[in-house]
């Protein structure tokens, strides 16, 4: 059967009127399937699916220079709208949650998934502040640092303002940010993938830069989400820990919350001081080996 076909049969048969809500509708399938754990397994290893998510996703995705129109992250490219990407970006959440070790770990090793979630939180205006020496690069080759974007445009508020117009709706969206740091989060407890998240350029930086906004307009879900992720992160292998140890401005965050906790309990004190035991229980070779000449020095 054509395509064409296909869709005309499926639009009778769901009472739709144009293609858009038939692609829709079998997004929110998907989404709606990705709820149980079996179902995520299967989803992942379908040949094509999670391509094909990453595909739609950055097709989405604002490019630099971009008339941005009112603010909004995503563009509006045929067949699937805003909604149809928020339900998509939803079933990679929760085949992140609810998929053992080894779908988490397809996730992350399916080609353009990472490089597409770190260039929405940068496009969402989190990390902005990201400098020349950490520089994301993505799988087309291009590069994009926080300072090159147009943060005043499609800044926080976008994403707020798509939030709380989803909310009024009565759908589940609470912030294109915060889930995408959830999906970070989620595979960031499979011990496979931990190595590869820290070797993945920039990305400790940026969720260094999203743990470290505060009480002065930070989102706190984001900043939560953040924290949990190198929390769970550093429970890898000591090569894990002593390149985090070594990722310029983490303990300084770490040393930062311990001062200002959120009020809120949701990143609490004693939750940043395990994080700091965890980075520097086991420190780098470096550290030991000054560790020694000075006490060589003083004998």
């Amino acid at each position: 059967m054509k395509i064409e076909q296909a869709y005309s049969t499926m639009s009778q048969i769901l009472n739709l009127s144009d293609e858009r809500e038939v692609v829709e509708n079998c997004v929110n399938t998907l989404e709606d399937l990705s709820y149980f754990e079996k179902n995520c397994k299967a989803l992942s290893d379908t040949d094509g699916m999670i391509g094909g998510f990453t595909r739609v996703l950055k097709a989405g995705i604002v490019a630099e220079g971009d008339n941005l129109q009112g603010g909004s992250l995503f563009l509006d490219p045929p067949l699937l709208g805003l909604e149809g990407r928020i339900s998509m970006l939803g079933a990679i959440v929760n085949i992140s949650y609810y998929g053992d070790d080894s779908v988490k770990a397809t996730l992350f090793h399916s080609p353009g998934l990472m490089a597409c979630l770190v260039r929405i939180l940068l496009m969402a205006g989190l990390g902005q502040e990201v400098s020349e020496e950490n520089v994301i690069t993505l799988d087309e080759g291009s590069r994009v640092a926080g300072a090159e974007l147009p943060v005043a445009v499609i800044g926080a508020e976008a994403i707020r303002k798509e939030a709380s117009d989803y909310e009024r709706e009565g759908t589940r969206m609470d912030g294109v940010g915060v889930w995408v740091v959830t999906v970070i989060l989620n595979i960031s407890c499979c011990d496979e993938v931990r190595m590869r998240l820290v070797e993945q350029e920039g990305l400790i930086s940026l969720l260094v830069a999203m743990a470290g906004q505060g009480q002065s307009g930070g989102n706190a879900k984001i900043r939560e989400r953040a924290v949990w992720a190198l929390f769970y992160i550093a429970d890898g292998s000591t090569d894990v820990r002593t390149a985090l140890f070594n990722s310029p401005g983490l303990l300084a965050c770490v040393e930062e919350i311990i001062r200002h906790p959120e009020s809120d309990g949701t990143i609490t004190k004693e939750r940043a001081k395990m994080l700091r035991e965890k980075i520097t229980s086991t420190p780098p070779e470096s550290i030991i080996m000054r560790m020694t000449c000075l006490s060589c020095l003083r004998s």
